[in-house]
């Protein structure tokens, strides 16, 4: 008689814990559901830290221009003019003006080089904030860790060194004489010119965040 009754105390234990797991599985996932909906992450996306501290890893490893260079797996860059970036902190890199053998490279550090081919120019950004970085037809502009947009050039005729400082901003997009940011909120700020019909269109913009899907 002893032995039935111990197994059904034992089956009654194992009943008893397997209802406590299923059920602190259902509160953890819970949690995070709540967790992920106060910063307004979607279901299936990836949680980020800060607004903009993910898209230096979005694009691929590849740039083209005067000059085209790799990105390696290492995070390491090569150029076909020679030129080698051995750091091993590299995230992003992106041709640089229309005019120009230029590279510019995002680093790890948030800092920023570059390198022009046929001038010999050397430029190296310390400020260690940078995040992201669009390049249009003689500008080019930062999107700072901090949601900000600075801008750098040496032509401003079209008010293209604008910039932008609402401290949002999660995307920065540069065109031939203007350029524009996309906001935490899903809106948009544009300066400087040829960007009219981004400035006057009334849809809602898929945001960076919203094309950031787990692997």
């Amino acid at each position: 008689m002893k032995k039935p009754i111990l197994f059904s105390v034992f089956l009654a234990v194992v009943f008893f814990l397997s209802a406590c797991v299923e059920e602190r599985g259902q509160s953890q996932s819970l949690q995070q559901t709540n967790d992920n909906a106060s910063l307004g992450i979607k279901p299936g996306l990836r949680a980020l830290s800060s607004p903009a501290s993910y898209l230096i890893h979005t694009n691929g490893g590849i740039a083209l221009g005067k000059i085209n260079c790799v990105l390696s797996a290492d995070r390491n860059v090569d150029c076909d003019d020679s030129f080698h970036y051995a750091g091993g902190n590299a995230v992003k890199i992106i041709a640089g003006y229309a005019d120009k053998a230029q590279i510019f490279i995002v680093l790890e550090s948030g800092n920023v080089l570059s390198h022009d081919s046929v001038a010999g120019e050397k430029y190296e950004y310390t400020g260690g904030d940078v995040a992201d970085l669009a390049v249009g037809g003689n500008f080019y502009c930062f999107l700072t860790r901090n949601g900000n947009a600075p801008c750098f050039g040496v032509d401003d005729t079209h008010g293209q060194l604008r910039g932008y400082f609402g401290g949002d901003a999660v995307a920065v997009f540069a065109g031939q004489y203007g350029a524009c940011v996309l906001t935490s909120s899903g809106g948009k700020n544009c300066w400087g010119a040829g960007t009219e019909f981004v400035s006057a269109y009334t849809g809602k913009i898929l945001m960076p965040q919203d094309a950031l899907m787990h692997p």
